[in-house]
């Protein structure tokens, strides 16, 4: 695991991203062992998805007059 994070490393990456939890927890503690942690951090596919979708504004809440 460090040799590959540390390939990613030199390759020019902050993140990596993995859907499989096994490899989640690998790749965390090669990053702590490679001496990169706040250099790179590891993520799940699913919160990759989550951060970059689009979502409409929050529209205000309805109210009601002569309540």
């Amino acid at each position: 695991g460090v040799k590959r994070v540390q390939m990613a490393a030199d390759a020019g990456a902050n993140v990596i991203v993995t859907a499989c939890p096994f490899c989640m927890a690998n790749i965390e503690d090669a990053i702590k062992v490679a001496g990169l942690e706040g250099k790179m951090t590891a993520i799940d596919l699913a919160e990759l998805v989550d951060q970059q979708m689009v979502r409409p504004a929050p529209q205000p809440a309805a109210t009601t007059l002569g309540g």
